[in-house]
Order: structure tokens, then C-alpha cells, then sequence
């Protein structure tokens, strides 16, 4: 699993309106990846000597913010489509299962059963109201697990609380940039980056980004 795989994970997901077929473990293994990174970033800032400043530190930082931007980009565009596949085969019964991972396995059997009971309830009155919460409380531990929830990491720069910033989606192949904070980015289209607020609106004008709340 490197950085390269999950870009091309995330796009071949925006291109196509089907449920592209996954390896049950790729959740885990991207999981893995990002850990690796992780350990890889806060080791290399142990050892040096300004890791604030340590060019290669800020290098893996950015990776690391890219790789889980990027999971979590694949993870709702795939939801997105499962939702609907479930409603298909739910009502109509003929709808062929897609190749899931295990977290997005526990998910699918989830929302299969819930319009299925939801339907007998509105449509026939048949057995007792059920609501979604007593529906996942039936479903397997793994379900706790099921969503790899990334989250952007701190930014490591000396100058943040002094550098107002903002998060944005990258929407252009823009390559590498310089920021104010004297940091290189390497910017790639669906990436969910942390910018200098002024990086980030010279991008969002020349509709190479767009910003995100929060």
C-alpha cells in the first residue's frame, strides 16, 4: 500500500458509478499505511534537531495529511454508491453484490436489513416498528470499526498559531507549492490539505481549490 495506490483507488471511484471491487483488507492495510507514516514523521522528528524546520519532517507531515484526505475521500464516494446498491437489492432482490471490504461487508448486511424491516412496517404493518439503532445493535462487533474515520494531523510548523490557515480540497493537478510558512506542498487533485491562508485563496481564485468548513 503506498500513496500512489489510494490516489488511484480515489480516482478510479470518481470516474465510474459503480462500486469498484476492492480487497477485503484495504481498509486495514491503508490503516497500516497511514500508522507507518505516522511513526515514520514522529521518529525523524525525535532525532532532529529542529524538527519544526526539518524539511523532511514537514515532507512526511504532508503525506501523511494526504494519504488520510485521500482514505477518507474514497471511503465517502464508496458510501455513496452502497447506499443506493442496498436500497436495490433491499426492494427488488436481484441486484448483484458488489466486492466489499469487511467494514463496508457489516455496513451493506446493516442497510439491506433495515428497508427491508422499514418496508414490511410502512408498506404491511407487519411486525414492530425497528429503529436503525436497534438494527446495528444486532449487527457484529466489527461494525465498531467499520469506517476509517482519518484525521488531519496537527500542523507541525512553528509559525501556526502565528499563520492563519485553512483547509481546502485540491481540484487541479497543481504540483509542488511554497507556502508563506516556508514549506513546500505537494498538491495533487482530491488531495484535503491544511494551506496558508493566503496559499489557500491564490489557489481557490484560480479555481485550483476549493474550501472546506470547519
Amino acid at each position: 500500500m503506498n500513496l500512489d495506490e489510494l490516489r488511484s483507488v480515489r480516482d478510479d471511484e470518481r470516474e465510474t458509478g459503480s462500486i469498484q471491487p476492492l480487497r477485503p483488507s484495504f481498509y486495514a492495510e491503508a490503516r497500516t499505511f497511514i500508522e507507518r507514516l505516522r511513526s515514520e514523521r514522529d521518529a525523524l522528528a525525535e532525532e532532529s534537531e529542529s524538527p519544526f524546520s526539518d524539511p523532511e519532517v514537514a515532507r512526511l507531515s504532508d503525506r501523511l495529511e494526504s494519504a488520510t484526505g485521500v482514505l477518507q475521500a474514497i471511503y465517502e464516494n464508496r458510501v455513496g454508491k452502497l447506499l443506493t446498491h442496498a436500497a436495490t437489492a433491499a426492494l427488488s432482490g436481484d441486484a448483484e453484490r458488489p466486492d466489499l471490504t469487511t467494514e463496508e461487508e457489516v455496513l451493506y448486511e446493516t442497510l439491506v436489513e433495515a428497508i427491508r424491516q422499514t418496508e414490511a412496517a410502512a408498506l404491511h404493518g407487519d411486525g414492530q416498528d425497528v429503529s436503525v439503532e436497534e438494527v446495528l445493535d444486532e449487527t457484529p462487533d466489527t461494525a465498531e470499526d467499520s469506517s476509517p474515520s482519518p484525521q488531519p494531523e496537527a500542523e507541525t510548523s512553528e509559525t501556526s498559531e502565528e499563520i492563519e490557515r485553512l483547509t481546502v480540497r485540491i481540484t487541479a493537478e497543481v504540483g509542488t507549492i511554497f507556502g508563506i510558512d516556508e514549506r513546500e506542498y505537494e498538491l495533487q487533485r482530491g488531495d484535503v490539505v491544511s494551506l496558508p491562508k493566503e496559499n489557500a485563496q491564490a489557489l481557490i481564485e484560480r479555481e485550483a481549490a476549493e474550501g472546506l468548513e470547519g
